[in-house]
């Protein structure tokens, strides 16, 4: 589970790692081969309308607008048209040379006298960027019979060009070209203008103190953050050092059940292992909550002191796209997981309370929910993990669909490879529905026999007497004996020498198992009275008795050596002999037996 966990956050910061490092159209990644766009597909952020194609021109991590061009069929021969995302660049470029800084005015000094200017210079700006914030104009004008948006001030000779409005900007946007000029001139200037004076000296102090005051923000929601965090797990390693202390406390296994434990010390463990379960489940969702808290304050925090930049706000736009929905898939997929766990455990405490399933009784009941609990919440995590890595890909570009199909591609093949595992999880399934054994019940499964430490989809692992773990795939589960479903029996036998009264053996063993079942102790551990069902064989050795005794599961070990040793001490007491094994040797003199075969055969001669 924790493995499956670790790969969903690898892959996270892998694609936030890529979203923070492209501008946000273009953070796309592409399968080789199977993924690969044809030569007609439009570019990544490219519309294609037919036989135009829009592309927007963004300025600053925003969007201003959409120009259009002609459909470009095949981008490596685009022949006289000019792709709309080449345009859409070209675009961009210029409004970032309105807003660079000023270059630097590099003077050469020689030993020659200076000559006299042939005319008077202009005015040196005293902004800190190229074109002055107080004097930019953006106007329009026409010109080669197209109207052209310019950009210039009081210390620039020559306007410069920003972009040409053609018809079909127009007809896209169902405006003349007049009108679109005017609309895009309006927001253009507008926007240099604010952003040439956001990049002035006195913004810039004035941005500091901002940044300033957002990282003590920022800083002191993550201390706190921290310190409740840090109350929870301490919380939560309380109630594990408890949980592990009930854990470590040794389950009663096959033949040494008796010491007063038995299913009942089984189930006692188990509930208390479920309810300390279900709390940390809790604080793991508190937990999880806290992180996640602290995690989006410092994504917004971050992003909010690079949005107060004019140089990084690109970057913030980029953090609060494709990265932020990256954690924030992180943070839903963990969440649903860890609400999942609680979920699976509420449902079986109410299943415990209210009796869904009347043909179980309480204890066998506990068992199955423990056992169907713990393989819910592998397979959900599961599920889950793999649903967030999904959509992941997803939105750092790869096709859903895709990866669907590529899932498939490689599911079929692996099923071949793979087929002892699918074997394990379809019988686990059938395993778990058809109720064969569950957690604490003893089974022998081959040579093997033991009590059930932990059921899963793909293994059942049983504890042996003496006290080796055995894992066995539940494909390999052909034939289960369930030694503790429901109830158990004692098959005792005994046999008694030939001599002995038999009318007054089985008398003694309907005494012993009378007064065992009259006692509390074990009347708690019997279900029925033990039945005394006769002479059973007739050995060379002596009369086998047979008696069977009925009791509650995991209890037929120590009811079977209690009854052993009270049969033994009464016979004892009685006089009754066990029965040994006899053998009769018949003896004969040498000469009669020669005389005799003499008189047999007269003719012989010996």
């Amino acid at each position: 589970m924790k493995l499956f966990q670790r790969v969903l956050y690898g892959w996270l910061i892998v694609a936030m790692l890529i979203g923070a490092g492209a501008p946000a159209a273009r953070a796309q990644l592409s399968l080789p081969n199977l993924m690969q766009q044809k030569v007609t597909a439009a570019p990544d952020g490219v519309r294609r309308l037919g036989a135009i194609e829009v592309a927007p021109v963004r300025f600053e991590g925003r969007e201003l607008f959409s120009v259009v061009s002609p459909t470009v069929r095949d981008r490596n021969n685009p022949g006289n048209l000019v792709p709309v995302e080449v345009r859409a660049e070209l675009i961009e470029a210029q409004l970032k040379r309105v807003v660079s800084p000023k270059p630097l005015k590099i003077t050469i000094t020689t030993d020659d006298p200076p000559q006299p200017p042939l005319q008077l210079p202009r005015p040196q700006s005293a902004s800190s960027t190229d074109f002055d914030p107080r004097s930019l104009r953006v106007y329009y004008s026409t010109l080669n019979g197209a109207i052209v948006i310019f950009a210039t001030d009081d210390y620039h000779t020559k306007p410069l060009k920003i972009l040409t409005i053609t018809d079909q900007d127009a007809d896209y946007y169902g405006l003349t070209p007049e009108e679109l000029a005017q609309q895009w001139r309006t927001e253009l200037d507008e926007r240099l203008k604010r952003s040439l004076e956001e990049r002035q000296p006195e913004q810039l102090l004035l941005q500091i103190e901002q940044a300033a005051l957002a990282t003590a923000v920022v800083a002191g929601i993550s201390v706190g953050l921290w310190l409740l965090r840090g109350l929870v797990k301490l919380r939560d390693r309380v109630l594990a050092e408890r949980q592990a202390q009930s854990g470590a406390e040794p389950m009663p296994q096959t033949e040494v059940a008796a010491d007063g434990a038995g299913r009942q010390a089984i189930l006692a463990a188990f509930r208390q292992q479920f309810t300390l379960q279900r709390r940390r489940g809790l604080l793991a969702i508190a937990s999880w909550l806290l992180s996640s808290a602290l995690v989006v304050t410092w994504i917004v925090g971050a992003s909010f002191i690079l949005a107060l930049f004019p140089w990084t706000r690109e970057l913030a736009l980029q953090i609060l796209s494709v990265p932020f929905l990256l954690v924030s898939i992180w943070f839903a997929s963990g969440l649903i997981n860890r609400i999942g766990d609680v979920l699976i455990d509420r449902f079986g405490n109410v299943w415990e309370e209210n009796g869904f399933f009347s043909l179980d009784d309480a204890q066998r009941k506990s068992l199955r929910i423990a056992t169907i609990s713990r393989a819910l919440k592998v397979t959900k995590t599961s599920l889950v993990i793999a649903v967030g890595i999904t959509f992941a890909l997803g939105l750092i570009g790869i096709p859903v669909a895709s990866i669907l199909a590529i899932g498939g591609i490689l599911a079929f093949a692996l099923t071949f490879g793979l087929q002892n595992i699918i074997k394990d999880v379809a019988n686990g399934c059938l395993i778990l529905w058809e109720d064969q054994y569950a957690l604490g019940d003893v089974i022998a499964v081959g040579a093997a026999t033991g009590l059930v430490e932990n059921l899963n989809l793909r293994i059942t692992q049983i504890r042996t007497s003496e006290g080796r773990l055995i894992t066995i795939p539940n494909s390999a589960v052909v034939q289960v004996e369930n030694l503790t479903r429901n109830w158990s029996r004692v098959d005792f036998t005994v046999e008694v020498a030939y001599e002995s009264d038999i009318e007054r053996a089985l008398g003694l063993l309907k005494d012993v198992s009378q007064k065992m079942y009259d006692e509390p102790y074990w009347r708690e551990r019997l279900i029925d009275l033990p039945e005394v069902l006769g002479v059973d064989a007739l050995h060379h050795s002596g009369m086998l008795l047979r008696v069977w005794i009925k009791t509650r599961p995991l209890q037929q070990w120590p009811v079977g050596r209690e009854f052993r040793l009270r049969v033994r001490l009464a016979l004892e007491e009685q006089g009754i002999a066990i029965g040994t094994p006899q053998l009769t040797l018949a003896a004969q003199n040498e000469h009669s037996t020669r005389e005799e075969n003499r008189s047999h055969h007269p003719e012989t001669d010996w």
